[in-house]
């Protein structure tokens, strides 16, 4: 029986669906720049591999939560509730803050002409 109903583990399913397509395609960016900026192969193979299991493990999760997750015990559902949050924090951990980068040329004809002032 499949009850597809609005409730608590439908909601989680779906919220695991379409982060597990966000991050399929953020993955996807990450790795298009990384190749265009040449970082290291590593960091690109390791990029592979998280695109090849993490999103298709989130949207399968997923679709379990949302066509049986009104089968689970409470405790199961806070268990689910527990990974979510676990990997909310991973994802913004690996999304890359924002440097200012500030570049100053000057042109120096004494050392005595250098004056750094807050």
């Amino acid at each position: 029986m499949v009850n597809l109903g609005l409730n608590f583990a439908a909601l989680l399913g779906l919220i695991n669906i379409l982060g597990g397509i966000v991050y399929f395609f953020s993955t996807i960016t990450q790795i298009i720049k990384g190749v265009r900026s040449s970082t290291s192969s590593v960091n690109t193979i390791l990029k592979i591999l998280e695109l090849t299991f993490c999103p298709p493990a989130l949207i399968l999760s997923g679709v379990i939560l949302l066509f049986n997750g009104w089968r689970l015990d409470p405790i199961l559902l806070f268990q689910q509730v527990l990974i979510e949050i676990i990997i909310m924090i991973y994802v913004l951990q690996q999304t890359p803050p924002k440097h200012n980068r500030h570049i100053i040329t000057t042109a120096l004809s004494q050392l005595s002409d250098l004056k750094v002032e807050k």
